[in-house]
């Protein structure tokens, strides 16, 4: 039987309708949580300064508490991120928790603890989105930033296997001093996997108050610089400032 429950028009306008909906009504249709602060790499600006060891964290029934009350509020989508996410050993059971109570899970994650198992739950259940940080097209540049020799070729072996799956997979990279000689590189990599590619330059300070992060942020020079080499990019600038004109109304 033909499904003829969504508009023909397609999803996307059909999900914008949904958010223009819930913002009126006041429906919190999209949340995020991070399940924890752990994390398997030592990435020089992360603002998190993840740990192998976990701190004072939700347990899993905390956790699935807080997605109960999402439920009843009618949230639809959940970001699940970290630290690592797939860090935690109890990983699997929130996971399906936030699939049983009908929230759509998208996952933040560094690709390099996906194993076969998770790969295969992901395949079995699928989330709406896998985001993955990529941080170099090279071992030596990607290492430089995340400071764990070998981590390039897990992360590679985990999209090889999330890939291989059919799980809906965007690229990302945090641009700094460190990886943006490699961002045309790391573009083209994801081009040739097939995948959607995108990066940020917004660097935090660290939770510990740490400043250190910042001296990783590239100027405002070199950020525009990036946008310029980028024809959709600047595209989608251009298009931004038209919905949003400085002083008027969009």
């Amino acid at each position: 039987m033909e499904c003829t429950g969504l508009p023909a028009a397609g999803y996307l306008p059909f999900r914008s309708r949904i958010y223009e909906r819930s913002v009126k009504d006041r429906i919190p249709l999209a949340g995020s949580i991070e399940i924890t602060s752990m994390c398997n790499l030592k990435c020089v600006h992360c603002y998190i300064s993840g740990s192998d060891h976990p701190a004072a964290e939700l347990t899993a029934a905390e956790i699935k508490g807080i997605v109960d009350q999402l439920v009843e509020e009618q949230c639809l989508w959940l970001l699940l991120t970290g630290g690592e996410p797939l860090a935690r050993k109890d990983f699997k059971e929130i996971y399906r928790y936030v699939k049983r109570r009908g929230i759509i899970p998208m996952l933040f994650t560094n690709a390099t603890l996906v194993t076969d198992e998770i790969a295969d739950l992901l395949a079995s259940e699928p989330p709406y989105l896998v985001e993955i940080s990529l941080y170099g097209a090279t071992a030596e540049t990607y290492e430089r930033v995340t400071q764990v020799r070998g981590s390039f070729e897990k992360c590679m072996l985990g999209i090889s296997k999330l890939l291989n799956r059919g799980i809906k997979i965007y690229l990302k990279t945090m641009a700094m001093k460190l990886n943006s000689h490699e961002i045309e590189d790391m573009k083209e990599l994801a081009r040739k996997l097939g995948l959607p590619f995108r990066f940020d330059t917004l660097i935090n300070c660290r939770l510990d108050g740490s400043s250190s992060p910042a001296y990783l942020r590239l100027s405002p020079e070199e950020t525009v610089e990036l946008d310029r080499q980028d024809p959709e990019r600047m595209q989608n600038w251009k298009e931004l400032a038209l919905k949003f004109p400085a002083g008027g109304k969009a």
